[in-house]
């Protein structure tokens, strides 16, 4: 399950930058605000491999690559969220940059 919805969530980051990259290239603003509304399912996302970090550290006896698996988890969750703050912004760039046009 843990793995399966890491690798999930990558897909969705990946998606969400080529989106933005897209919105902002197109100055597309309805793209650009598809794209923001992905924030909740990547949400979701990575309160679920939180979930299952913590089922799996609580309920059953890890052994070592659970625990790699939990650490490689963990620090890939934390590149994707950064990587989802930075991609909030570029989609706010096509209405900004239309207004001033």
């Amino acid at each position: 399950m843990l793995k399966e919805t890491e690798f999930s969530l990558g897909k969705m980051v990946q998606r969400v930058f080529r989106y933005s990259m897209i919105a902002v290239e197109h100055l597309d603003i309805k793209l650009a605000e598809r794209t923001i509304a992905y924030g909740t399912e990547i949400n979701k996302l990575e309160e679920g491999i939180e979930v299952s970090i913590c089922d799996l550290l609580a309920l059953q006896q890890p052994m070592a690559s659970d625990l790699r698996l939990v650490v490689s988890s963990l620090k890939t969750q934390r590149i994707s969220k950064g990587f989802w703050d930075y991609q909030l912004i570029l989609p706010k760039f096509p209405e900004k940059l239309k207004v001033s046009t």
